[in-house]
């Protein structure tokens, strides 16, 4: 019998490699364990507070738009439509340029016609301007595009002929509205109508379902959630209720960014692969030192089984030696000791 033989039919061998290997791998995977279940909560929380001040300062800078065209606005507002029409007719004109990067169309809406002063006014429900709260002097109106498409359109009673009955119209751009060339490409950014409607999403697509929406409507100024996908990555969500009735008479809009989790958790990853990579590196230390011990173990033990079994046969002049300088050193002294008496 081989000595690999002897050592891999060994009970003792094998219970002594799995004691190795145990004692060895268990510490390590309980503390991995720990440390990576340590580390993941530490990482969602930190994306919490980081997503709840990030869809805050979203939303602040959507009001901040939308105070700083209603200001432009309210100062045109007060000009004659025909004197205004003629001075934004002019190309490089200042105020229309500055209002070509803010407005896809500008008109005054009198007596259900609508008179266009930049570019052609769309189509849409003009029973809505007689619900608008007009009262802190301008208001939004959401509403659909022939498309489809979202629309965002600023209304202001017009002061000047017939109060009451003269809106200015303007139809906000969505580039300026929602600044989509700051967005970072790896989060999902939406705005959101109480009523669930949405309004504008980064990647054209709803980051939200109805369970989220009710949670919403129960936690209405701010959250955090999750959002399963099935089979797909989940999405880390939290939304901002951005307060619009104080100032533009209107339902506050919810402000929505989502991240997903797998990006979140990405140092988690990358300390896996290298985590198991040393662990493997590890492990197979541990199993060729333990080999070689069991090996030194068994080996003083097959040579006093032999010594044994020809004491038995009335071989006392059979000697073992054994040089290891431990107690199987002494043991086989103490058998030649024995045989020679």
């Amino acid at each position: 019998m081989t000595s690999d033989t002897a050592y891999t039919k060994s009970p003792f061998a094998r219970r002594l490699f799995l004691v190795f290997i145990v004692s060895a791998a268990l510490p390590v995977l309980t503390l991995a364990a720990l440390a990576f279940s340590t580390v993941t909560e530490q990482l969602l929380e930190q994306n919490r507070i980081r997503q709840a001040q990030e869809v805050k300062t979203f939303g602040l800078s959507i009001f901040d738009r939308l105070d700083l065209l209603d200001r432009e606005l309210q100062l045109l507002e007060s000009k004659d439509p025909q004197a205004l029409m003629m001075t934004l007719s002019w190309p490089e004109n200042a105020t229309r340029v500055r209002l070509e990067e803010k407005l896809d169309s500008l008109w005054l809406f009198s007596n259900d016609a609508a008179l266009p002063i930049l570019g052609q006014p769309p189509v849409f429900d003009e029973a809505a301007l007689a619900n608008l709260d007009l009262s802190t002097g301008s208001s939004l109106l959401t509403t659909r595009s022939s498309r489809g498409n979202p629309l965002v359109i600023m209304v202001l009673a017009e002061t000047t002929n017939n109060p009451g009955s003269n809106y200015l119209l303007a139809e906000i751009n969505p580039g300026y509205l929602w600044a989509v060339d700051t967005f970072e490409t790896n989060k999902h950014y939406c705005v959101f109508e109480r009523s669930g409607d949405a309004l504008f999403c980064s990647n054209g697509a709803p980051i939200t379902n109805q369970t989220v929406l009710q949670q919403i409507e129960n936690d209405s100024f701010s959250g955090h959630s999750i959002l399963e996908n099935g089979s797909r990555d989940s999405e880390l969500l939290s939304w901002w209720s951005l307060f619009l009735s104080g100032r533009f008479s209107v339902q506050d809009w919810i402000v929505m960014t989502s991240i997903p989790r797998s990006e979140v958790l990405q140092p988690i990853s990358d300390f896996r692969t290298m985590f198991l990579s040393v662990f493997s590196i590890t492990l197979l230390l541990v199993v060729l030192l333990s080999s070689a011990q069991i090996r030194r173990i068994l080996e003083p033990l097959k040579q006093l089984s032999k010594a044994i079994h020809a004491m038995g046969n009335t071989e006392f002049n059979k000697r073992v030696e054994i040089d290891s300088g431990d107690e199987f050193a002494e043991l086989a002294e103490s058998f030649n000791t024995m045989g020679r008496k």
